[in-house]
């Protein structure tokens, strides 16, 4: 729980569908997410 309260947090808000899937899809190839398979479009 402790890790958890150190963590930074940001987000962006996008309502577009088409520019939220992209951006999406962005982040996780910057961030290299191993674990993100885009289930939820």
């Amino acid at each position: 729980m402790e890790r958890i309260r150190k963590m930074n947090l940001s987000f962006v808000e996008e309502n577009d569908p088409v520019r939220h899937a992209l951006l999406e899809i962005y982040v996780a190839v910057v961030l290299n997410t191993p674990y993100n398979d885009f289930d939820n479009h």
